[in-house]
């Protein structure tokens, strides 16, 4: 019967997989249906998250605050005319970044003390700083801010570790994937962005 529901258990983590990589390719080129299939991709995640033979609960809360996420840049968006070109690129400064990055540290450090002590949770400073931080990317993400990709390329090449250690191998390939897709989305958010100021 373990194996059995293993097995569905792999199947669903695939499932997630194919709608998270479809959010990715979708977001690299500012489509807004990218947030419908991560919404559903999220929803997927947080079940596995859950398993017994993972709880990362920290990952858990991140994947629900990206359907919340999810569903808040759904209606942003589609109040802009949601063609392409007109969904428009902003940047922040250094300054922004730095207290931004340091508040995302102290969260870390808050968040991994309550489920270190609180809860049975693996690695959880490892945990948190993954949710803390992709909290942040995700919200810079949905206000379309340039350096949200510089932020997910950290990220996804610490949760290919992080998933690998709770045996989460279809996700952490994933992770690879997302890390490569991140420096395209740098890129290409990149070229748009100057375009506009030339525009």
């Amino acid at each position: 019967m373990t194996e059995f529901n293993l097995d569905i258990n792999k199947v669903i983590e695939i499932i997630g997989m194919i709608f998270n990589l479809s959010f990715l390719f979708l977001i690299i080129y500012k489509l807004r249906i990218a947030w419908i299939f991560g919404i559903l991709g999220s929803a997927i995640s947080i079940y596995l998250f859950l398993l017994p033979s993972v709880k990362l609960y920290s990952e858990a809360i991140l994947y629900l605050y990206y359907v919340v996420i999810g569903i808040y840049a759904w209606i942003t968006w589609g109040k802009e005319n949601i063609k392409e070109n007109t969904i428009l690129i902003e940047t922040k400064s250094y300054l922004y970044h730095l207290k931004t990055i340091i508040l995302g540290i102290i969260l870390t450090l808050i968040l991994g003390y309550v489920f270190d002590t609180l809860s049975e949770a693996n690695n959880p400073y490892m945990d948190s700083f993954s949710t803390i931080f992709s909290f942040i990317a995700t919200y810079l993400q949905a206000k379309k801010v340039l350096s949200s990709w510089i932020y997910w390329i950290i990220l996804n090449l610490f949760s290919i570790y992080l998933y690998l250690l709770r045996d989460l191998d279809i996700y952490s390939i994933q992770m690879f994937i997302y890390f490569i897709g991140s420096i395209w989305g740098l890129y290409n958010w990149k070229k748009i962005y100057n375009k506009q100021k030339s525009t």
